[in-house]
């Protein structure tokens, strides 16, 4: 585990090693996923042996590993910056959020972050889409996990959070993967690594969903490769089996964040807060 968490926390968090988080994407609404987190080590005391992701859940989780929870409760003031959100990209038929950027922030804040994630005793489990050397060949999936942040900590960071390039991570031209990706997949994978109990936070639909999503579609396919996915793309309610050990952690309202580029700070903070209440309320205690 890694030392920031007892240093924060104390001695009292068991480690859970059985148990799995899985996190959807959605930009900037998994603001209700660290709220999630944040829950899930104040109040129940546990930390996975397992966690996965899409997307814009990546930020949390990498957050979350380096048991930097002051950095994840100070989020709401960092998304204000222009060079991270700029709407005026959008004239240049761009996404408006500049992955690079905040991602050299990150690693420039946390220079332990590419070994910490390495050795973390929590098992990482992160999907990629590969795109193809040749064109109409087909996209392919890859999986990640922390041994591969040693030597691709920056790369992969950007790659995984970027729905409109690819980029070069060892021999592969990776991608975002959430037009690749369902929940339904990272459910299959982490029960594959060995995951007998498993928490979904799924903050993934909601109205706005509908109006913004086809908008990123025409954004992506003005960028690159990216673009004919997104145009294809259609969200599909992932199938989760009915089980005693799945818990599905659905927000039980909208959530203030109105969008995936939502860059309010009160939006975001509500949206934490949200998570953090809705996870504390789950029934966690036959966990061991």
């Amino acid at each position: 585990m890694n030392p920031n968490i007892r240093t924060l926390l104390g001695p009292g968090v068991r480690f859970v090693w059985d148990l799995a988080i899985i996190l959807s994407g959605g930009g900037m609404r998994c603001a209700y996923a660290i709220g999630v987190l944040m829950a899930l080590i104040e109040v129940h005391g546990i930390m996975p042996g397992i966690i996965s992701g899409l997307s814009g859940s990546l930020a949390p989780i990498i957050y979350f590993l380096l048991g930097r929870f002051k950095e994840m409760r100070d989020w709401p003031n960092q998304i204000k910056d222009k060079k991270f959100i700029n709407f005026w990209r959008l004239l240049r038929v761009r996404i408006p959020i500049d992955v690079p950027y905040a991602v050299d922030r990150w690693m420039a804040d946390a220079p332990e972050l590419a070994e910490a994630i390495a050795t973390s005793r929590t098992k990482l489990i992160l999907p990629a889409t590969v795109l193809p050397e040749k064109s109409g060949d087909p996209e392919t999936r890859c999986w990640f996990r922390n041994e591969d942040f040693r030597n691709h900590a920056r790369e992969l960071m950007i790659a995984l959070q970027s729905t409109s390039q690819s980029v070069r991570v060892g021999k592969r031209n990776c991608a975002d993967a959430c037009f690749t990706t369902s929940l339904t997949d990272l459910m299959a994978e982490v029960l594959r690594e060995g995951a007998n109990q498993v928490v979904v936070v799924d903050n993934s639909v909601s109205p706005v969903s509908r109006w913004t999503a086809p908008i990123m579609r025409v954004l992506a396919r003005g960028e690159g490769p990216m673009g004919k996915l997104a145009w294809k793309f259609r969200h599909e309610e992932p199938i989760i089996p009915k089980s005693s050990t799945v818990h599905v952690l659905r927000r039980r309202q909208d959530l203030p964040v109105e969008h995936m580029m939502d860059n309010e700070p009160e939006h975001y903070w509500q949206s934490i807060m949200m998570g953090y209440r809705d996870c504390a309320e789950l029934d966690l205690s036959h966990l061991k």
